[in-house]
């Protein structure tokens, strides 16, 4: 084990730099630590915006959730999630917490690993194109109804393997069988009371490569 993190003066030197941190210049003895660590503020939790969770072996996070917003607006975390090389390199899921009602042009696109997300019930619609578009999608979830499903809002989504609108309670609006554009094929998840009627509404009929699954 390295010395430089064994070694009694470096205890003594961490203890000080959280002295000072909380504004005071008082030294700590290593047995004093814990109380140092007691007495630091407790962080303000972010209430709006952007907060990562859940982080791979190498520190980076791997999922991200929006908080606090009703509204998100256009090209919101684009840069970030274009980015391969950053922090956000490996985030692989979204969540989307309730409140939450319409998301904006390519708020989202370009998520070089973003696998997952979900959507709260109190999502009503996508406000402009593209808003997860060019994502390697494996499932995006609704946990209610979505009113309109705007062109390429998951458009050359490389992967999406699910749809899921179990929870619906309307066929939403779909403007382009680019909306759900996909490579592989994919199941789309419907209330089986409106499976037939999914089927043969407009654009939705024209989707090709999907598998119907009435739940």
């Amino acid at each position: 084990m390295s010395l430089g993190i064994t070694d009694t003066q470096n205890y003594a030197d961490i203890a000080d730099a959280i002295r000072a941190k909380n504004g005071s210049a008082d030294t700590y003895t290593p047995s004093e630590m814990a109380t140092a660590i007691g007495d630091l503020p407790t962080p303000t939790p972010v209430t709006k915006g952007l907060v990562f969770s859940d982080y791979d072996a190498d520190g980076f996070p791997t999922k991200a959730e929006i908080v606090g917003m009703t509204n998100i607006p256009d090209n919101y975390a684009n840069s970030i999630f274009y980015s391969t090389t950053g922090i956000c390199k490996n985030i692989d899921e979204v969540i989307l917490n309730e409140g939450l009602q319409t998301i904006g042009l390519s708020s989202f696109a370009y998520g070089s690993t973003l696998k997952r997300v979900t959507f709260p019930a109190s999502f009503v619609t996508f406000t402009s194109n593209g808003a997860f578009g060019n994502s390697p999608f494996l499932s995006v979830i609704f946990k209610k109804d979505v009113q309109r499903i705007r062109t390429n809002t998951f458009g050359n989504a490389s992967g999406c393997e699910l749809y899921d609108f179990s929870n619906a309670t309307f066929v939403p609006i779909l403007d382009s069988a680019m909306s759900l554009k996909h490579k592989n094929g994919c199941v789309i998840k419907v209330p089986q009371s409106l499976l037939a009627e999914w089927q043969t509404t407009a654009v939705w009929q024209d989707l090709t490569n999907v598998v119907w699954q009435g739940v």
